[in-house]
């Protein structure tokens, strides 16, 4: 989810621009390089139209806050 200034501007942080101002919630699938850290993985980044996200290390240094979180092959009792 992004909530920027800059508005439909396409790029190559999960489809869109770097060097954003606003906020941005991404939920990361793929785990590139982040020892200890289970994937699927949610993040906030807040872009102040500088801050790169390093893809290199899936935005840990641009990262505000984050958490895993389980959401595939879950058995769910329904009672």
């Amino acid at each position: 989810m992004w909530l920027t200034k800059n508005r439909g501007q396409g790029g190559p942080v999960f489809g869109m621009a770097d060097q954003f101002e606003g906020l941005g919630i991404f939920i990361d699938t793929y785990k590139n390089n982040r020892p200890g850290t289970v994937f699927p993985y949610v993040m906030a980044m807040v872009g102040d139209g500088q801050k790169v996200y390093d893809k290199k290390s899936d935005g840990k240094e641009s990262e505000l806050a984050g958490c895993s979180v389980s959401s595939r092959s879950e058995l769910e009792n329904s009672n």
